[in-house]
């Protein structure tokens, strides 16, 4: 009789976890939702950004990224001239262009995240996003209201 303990072994028992030190892991992808909708467009670019260096993405999906950004900024500064009394709707244009944003800006990070996701431990797998999205939040957003108000 052949020996069947090998064949009944886990295969993935030589592959380690992938350990990488605070601040250089990266963000959940779910988290940067609320950078979309509270920052928009610019900020969800560069977290995005950030995040795919992180997860080590092409030189390709990294311009991707941040041109969706870009161009979903472009696309709220339209709609607001467009709209004619933006008033109580600049903060909704801003935050469904994030959103928006945001969708596209996944997409780009989803494979990789997934990957990056199955070679580490869960428990401290992703960093906090706390600190830079509210930087991104603050600094992306006062730059885009002031070209919104310029645009007015």
């Amino acid at each position: 009789m052949s020996d069947d303990t090998e064949l009944f072994s886990p295969s993935l028992t030589q592959t380690g976890l992938r350990e990488l030190p605070a601040g250089s892991r990266p963000w959940r992808l779910g988290s940067q939702f609320y950078v979309a909708f509270f920052g928009g467009p610019l900020a969800i670019g560069a977290i995005g950004f950030l995040n795919g260096k992180r997860l080590e993405l092409s030189q390709q999906r990294l311009w991707a990224i941040v041109g969706v950004g870009i161009a979903g900024f472009l696309a709220l500064v339209v709609a607001v001239a467009v709209v004619i009394d933006p008033g109580g709707h600049g903060r909704l244009l801003i935050a469904v262009a994030g959103v928006a944003s945001f969708l596209v800006i996944r997409e780009l990070q989803k494979d990789p995240d997934r990957l990056y996701g199955l070679n580490c431990d869960e428990d401290d797998a992703y960093d906090s996003l706390w600190g830079p999205g509210l930087a991104a939040v603050l600094v992306c957003g006062i730059a885009e209201a002031i070209v919104l108000v310029a645009v007015l």
